[in-house]
């Protein structure tokens, strides 16, 4: 193995599945999990399967390396685009515009502006047929920065 924890390595992706990518670099083997592909990981299933194809060639970020098999990361070669590298930014009280990225049973899941998913209740929504895509001003309720979490009420 020619690397070490923290390299930069071309690998070449084996097979895409719903767990991630499964990459080769040298006759070494490696996974990219689906949490290690982007920052933004809504979407990122369908996304990884439209980016990622069976011999392609990707540059990832060595994690970890156990057993002669490591483990590799594309989002970490890009620490600038972590909506959560300055979590004091995001404080109670603090508007921020969003975008709805997704919709579930008990929630809208909201992109701020910053990149950062929060979640708005439904409960807490006075217009409860928010659609996929349009914009909204929320404010933050409550913060967890070790769990990245953030939960906003509309404005």
């Amino acid at each position: 193995m020619d690397f070490k924890i923290g390299d930069v390595i071309r690998v070449k992706v084996e097979n895409v599945n719903d767990s991630g990518l499964e990459v080769v670099k040298d006759g070494c083997k490696g996974v990219v999990r689906i949490i290690d592909l982007d920052w933004d990981a809504y979407g990122i299933l369908e996304k990884m399967y439209d980016d990622y194809s069976c011999s392609d060639e990707v540059d990832v970020k060595v994690v970890a390396i156990a057993d002669n098999r490591f483990r590799g990361s594309v989002k970490d070669i890009y620490p600038e685009k972590n909506p959560w590298s300055n979590p004091s930014i995001y404080r109670a009280g603090e508007a921020f515009n969003g975008i709805v990225s997704r919709e579930a049973e008990f929630g809208y899941f909201i992109k701020l502006s910053t990149g950062a998913v929060s979640l708005l209740m439904k409960k807490e929504s006075e217009d409860s047929k928010l659609k996929v895509g349009a914009s909204i001003e929320v404010i933050i309720e409550s913060v967890d920065p070790s769990l990245e979490k953030l939960i906003v009420s509309a404005k």
